[in-house]
């Protein structure tokens, strides 16, 4: 995306003024950085309004920018459920008594 910005003479001022997007988040986008997020379940959105702000397919955008990545919501939601049960088996432990025999 950096090159189709380029090409198309923007800056990353412009970028972030127009989009209401950080510079860090702008610039992971483009380098790949999925570390620079602080909460991937936005990453589509993201990258799908920059993809839409050049003027590129936003879905082809993010499938790309996936593979390039190895980004996978998927795997986010997975982590945060696998937390929130977590979470919910230490609450229930508290209330309940439960023997393994």
């Amino acid at each position: 995306m950096r090159g189709e910005r380029a090409t198309l003479g923007k800056t990353i001022t412009d970028v972030r003024l127009e989009l209401r997007l950080s510079k860090k988040y702008i610039l992971a986008i483009e380098s790949g950085d999925i570390s620079a997020f602080r909460c991937l379940k936005f990453v589509p959105g993201y990258v799908r309004s920059y993809a839409h702000y050049l003027g590129l397919n936003p879905d082809q955008a993010f499938a790309t920018f996936c593979i390039e990545t190895g980004f996978s919501l998927g795997s986010e939601q997975q982590r945060n459920m696998r937390a929130w049960l977590l979470n919910y088996i230490h609450l229930l432990n508290g209330r309940f008594s439960i023997k393994v025999s």
